[in-house]
């Protein structure tokens, strides 16, 4: 844990906007992690996430 944690510090210190995620990419987090719970392809406000391809999300279940 540590290892990775000195390895992202570089990025983190470098770019003033953070780590990089952008909205899209949180919508499919958050569907692959809806997807393993169970609930379906739901993004972050609880809607079905019906824009996107849901491959990437099945992914992020697996």
């Amino acid at each position: 844990m540590l290892v990775a944690l000195a390895a992202m510090l570089p990025s983190l210190i470098g770019n003033r906007s953070g780590i990089g995620i952008s909205w899209d990419s949180t919508d499919y987090i958050a569907v692959g992690l809806s997807m393993a719970a169970g609930r379906g392809a739901l993004d972050v406000t609880g809607v079905p996430m019906v824009i996107r391809p849901p491959g990437l999300s099945a992914l992020v279940t697996v």
